[in-house]
């Protein structure tokens, strides 16, 4: 991802590098149809094609998946060369662990597949349960610093206890900090403009307009009277709004008024 401060690649190089990238989701997708209930195209691919997409970049995906089909997900032939595929869908099928992030490599560009229990993951969704158990092989995070509705980054440890070799962590959907909600990637990828490549399961979208929902309630619990969402908004909250595309941003931040309006609160943009 780039950082706030970082020059975005010319349209051609994002271009020529989302391009590239959709003929990845495209096997990717040909290959986890057929065992998996969902495919969700997240990160910089699904918020910023053609913009701020560039040589460096992974593809983020999210599969959703029932117990029973784990096995077929991780033979599918994407992650050989995860040795601990085997090991994660024996702890996930026994509810040791209910999310892993399994890896795939083509032409050069990393794949980065968070296969999902999709009950677990739909909860999530709705706020019924703060986190999930991410089966992982190192304790550490790809990133620990998250954003409040302000947008000032938040730096929060992340618990892990040792399984084996590798590790479960404690996966947050959110947590509290002095007060301010802050948001996890459990619910910034389904917020940052996912593209749903493929569902079985209508009830997705459903889940996904609860998010919002909650998200709206708990904005407005923080902000007393009229909100002004040039300063405090869902969008603000997310780990890389700064390269969001000017038309998704509107996209995003239409979600956010139409939210605040089925729950009768008012807003402005102050500093527009």
């Amino acid at each position: 991802m780039l950082q706030p401060n970082e020059k975005k690649p010319s349209f051609e190089e994002s271009k020529f590098e989302t391009e590239k990238r959709l003929k990845i989701v495209e096997t990717i997708e040909h290959k986890l149809s057929d065992c998996s209930d969902a495919l969700i195209l997240v990160g910089s691919m699904a918020y910023g094609r053609n913009y701020c997409v560039r040589q460096g970049s992974d593809i983020d995906l999210i599969v959703l998946v029932e117990p029973q089909n784990i096995d077929e997900v991780v033979n599918c032939g994407l992650f050989e060369r995860e040795s601990h595929a085997k090991d994660f869908a024996k702890a996930f099928t026994e509810g040791v662990a209910q999310v892993c992030t399994l890896k795939y490599f083509s032409d050069g560009v990393k794949s980065e597949c968070h296969i999902w229990d999709k009950e677990t993951r739909y909860k999530i969704s709705r706020f019924e349960i703060e986190h999930a158990i991410r089966f992982s092989t190192s304790p550490k995070s790809s990133s620990d610093v998250h954003l409040d509705f302000s947008g000032k980054q938040r730096h929060i440890e992340r618990e892990s206890v040792h399984f084996g070799e590798y590790f479960l962590v404690k996966y947050p959907a959110f947590v509290i900090q002095e007060g301010c909600f802050v948001p996890y990637e459990p619910l910034s990828n389904i917020v940052m403009n996912p593209d749903i490549m493929f569902t079985k399961d209508k009830s997705l979208y459903g889940n996904i307009d609860i998010l919002w929902q909650k998200l709206a309630q708990r904005l407005s619990q923080e902000n007393s009277g009229i909100i002004d969402l040039s300063r405090q908004s869902i969008v603000l909250s997310q780990t890389g709004h700064w390269n969001l595309p000017p038309e998704t941003r509107k996209k995003l931040e239409y979600r956010t008024e139409k939210a605040l309006d089925n729950l009768g609160v008012k807003y402005v943009y102050a500093d527009i």
